[in-house]
């Protein structure tokens, strides 16, 4: 317990004293008067003294996979709106926006997930145009859908629907997380909100909870994006469904690259891979 880098002490006189260093970092970065909220005698929680902001409706610990699944599905049957905050503790951060029972949009800071990557992984755009349209935004300071319609590398009717996929796939990440904290807010900023969806929150908790039970199974043949397939030599003619992503198996190309070729994600290519064994 000594050595976490979150430790905080308590003392006699109640003073607070950080321990380890991300907890010295935290309280550093919020420097102010506080008021404690009255909790259990083994949590503390405290609101900044004239803060108006948004009220916290639920929070808590994550410690299994799927544990957020039935939050999830308490704000969507709830009709919440609102904003759920997922921490992790390598300083991952992800909010999901609710508004009466749908996904309406999400927010990230995991380079991985952010809307280029989510271009580049289907194969919208390459490598190449992706740098050079982050390099347009940071000489600019416009956002990355406006800067890469500038440039021509994709077109309005490309972009939108992969926004949308990029709010589903966020949202599918978040389920599967095993270790972290949670915030829903009742309100939140409209401007952190750049295009609105209207996913339904139920029918993407659904696949989502699908998504990790094929997982499981799935892993057992291929374990990572970065496995090879090759078809066997006396393979036989696969069914209509599969046939795209049997002709890009030759012994060479990744789950990732087939994806990029074909326009599909890990997790589709994953499964058909695994139905072609």
């Amino acid at each position: 317990m000594m050595d976490r880098a979150d430790l905080l002490r308590v003392d006699a006189t109640g003073t607070i004293h950080p321990v380890g260093k991300t907890a010295s970092q935290e309280l550093r970065a919020r420097i102010g008067e506080w008021r404690l909220v009255g909790g259990p005698k083994d949590v503390v929680l405290m609101r900044r003294v004239g803060s108006m902001g948004a009220v916290l409706k639920l929070a808590g610990e994550v410690r299994t996979p799927g544990a957020l699944c039935d939050i999830v599905a308490l704000i969507a049957q709830a009709a919440f709106k609102g904003e759920l905050l997922i921490l992790e503790e390598d300083e991952k951060s992800r909010s999901i926006y609710f508004d009466a029972g749908n996904v309406i949009g999400v927010a990230t800071n995991v380079d991985d997930e952010r809307l280029g990557e989510i271009l580049y992984r289907f194969g919208v755009v390459t490598r190449e145009q992706l740098d050079q349209t982050l390099a347009a935004c940071k000489a600019s300071g416009k956002r990355f859908g406006e800067a890469i319609m500038e440039l021509e590398f994709v077109t309005a009717e490309e972009l939108f629907p992969m926004m949308a996929r990029q709010v589903e796939e966020v949202f599918y990440t978040v389920l599967q997380i095993s270790s972290g904290t949670f915030y829903f807010f009742d309100r939140f900023d409209d401007k952190a909100v750049l295009h609105r969806h209207n996913l339904h929150a139920s029918a993407l908790l659904m696949e989502g909870a699908r998504r990790m039970d094929e997982m499981r199974f799935f892993r057992e043949k291929v374990p990572n994006e970065d496995y090879v397939a090759a078809p066997s030599p006396n393979a036989k003619k696969p069914p209509d469904d599969l046939a795209e992503v049997f002709a890009q198996c030759d012994g060479r190309r990744s789950v990732a690259e087939i994806g990029r070729r074909i326009g599909q994600l890990e997790f589709e290519v994953t499964r058909a891979i695994f139905q072609l064994m």
